[in-house]
């Protein structure tokens, strides 16, 4: 309930990055149009935040160490499309 409380604020800021990295991703064909939603991953984002909430370095900012998570979360996502577009290439040859 505190981690939901204390992270809610940061809530639109999380979305407004969401959708300017995602559009980047797409813009540098990246990532497909459909992959992924700034939605889905702001709430991975908050998954992966409260999985590591322990590992945010002393003196680091919420805010900040979210977005960097939220970074993190989206290279990863990024990452295994392109080992999946890579798989279905090389399974339809």
């Amino acid at each position: 309930e505190t981690f939901k409380r204390i992270t809610q604020a940061y809530l639109p800021e999380l979305l407004d990055a969401a959708r300017r990295e995602i559009n980047y991703q797409r813009h540098t064909g990246n990532l497909d149009e459909d992959a992924l939603q700034p939605e889905e991953l702001v709430g991975e984002t908050l998954i992966k935040a409260w999985q590591y909430r322990a590992r945010r370095p002393e003196g680091m900012s919420l805010k900040g160490w979210m977005l960097g998570v939220q970074r993190q979360v989206l290279h990863r996502i990024v990452a295994q499309e392109s080992s999946f577009r890579q798989l279905a290439a090389i399974s339809l040859e």
